[in-house]
C-alpha cells in the first residue's frame, strides 16, 4: 500500500480528518479542538469516487475538545485508541451502535 493518506470530509455539518488505513478502510484522525457540539462518525466516508470503511479512531482523536457534547458511534469501528477523549470537559455522552459487537475500547481511553 502506498503512502498514508489524509484527507477531511464532512458528514452532518461536522468536518472530521481521516486517514486511510488498509486498502478501503480509514480511522479518524485528530478533530479539530474546535468542533462543537454533538458529532456522529459516519460508517463510510468518500474521496472522489473512492469509498472507505470508518473502522478505528486514532490516539488522541478527540482529545481536548471542550465544546464536544456527545459522539454517535457505527458499528463499523471497532477499535478506540488511547486517550481518544481526554481533557473533552462538556462530553456527556457516548453513543456505540447496538450492532457493534466488536469494538475493542484500548485501556487508558476513558473519558476525564
Amino acid at each position: 500500500m502506498a503512502q498514508a493518506q489524509e484527507f477531511n470530509y464532512t458528514y452532518n455539518g461536522q468536518t472530521l480528518k481521516y486517514r486511510d488505513t488498509e486498502e478501503k478502510e480509514v480511522s479518524v484522525g485528530k478533530a479539530d479542538k474546535n468542533i462543537s457540539s454533538d458529532v456522529e462518525i459516519p460508517s463510510e466516508v468518500k474521496l472522489g469516487k473512492k469509498k472507505y470503511k470508518v473502522t478505528s479512531i486514532e490516539s488522541y482523536g478527540f482529545s481536548y475538545c471542550k465544546k464536544l457534547q456527545s459522539v454517535t458511534i457505527p458499528a463499523s469501528v471497532k477499535s478506540i485508541d488511547f486517550v481518544t477523549f481526554t481533557g473533552c470537559a462538556s462530553l456527556s455522552k457516548i453513543v456505540v451502535s447496538k450492532d457493534n459487537k466488536k469494538l475493542f475500547v484500548k485501556k487508558w481511553c476513558a473519558v476525564q
